[in-house]
């Protein structure tokens, strides 16, 4: 018999929060905080965002075996006129 300790691996958290509206959040690997923020820039240049509503912001934060690590500060992104659905859809549908 054997104890099994798995290897911590290193994944970014993404959770997308807007007051009043149910957070998203999900975990990616293999990738860094700045592709991530630079996918989300991307694929928001392309979506209709209007200046006036809720704002929602997206916050990305590195991870090293489920701890916050030191990788970097959490980095955001904020807008107005998508939802946290909307936008984890739109990300989904991209990757």
């Amino acid at each position: 018999m054997k104890l099994h300790k798995p290897e911590p691996i290193n994944v970014i958290r993404v959770n997308i929060v807007s007051k009043d509206e149910k957070t998203e959040s999900f975990s990616l690997s293999d990738c860094t905080q700045d592709e991530v923020i630079n996918k989300f820039k991307e694929l928001l240049s392309t979506q209709k965002v209007v200046p006036f509503g809720k704002k929602t912001a997206i916050n990305v934060r590195g991870q090293y075996g489920g701890k916050n690590s030191g990788m970097g500060k959490s980095k955001s992104i904020s807008l107005t006129g998508m939802t946290p659905k909307q936008i984890f859809d739109l990300f989904i549908q991209n990757i």
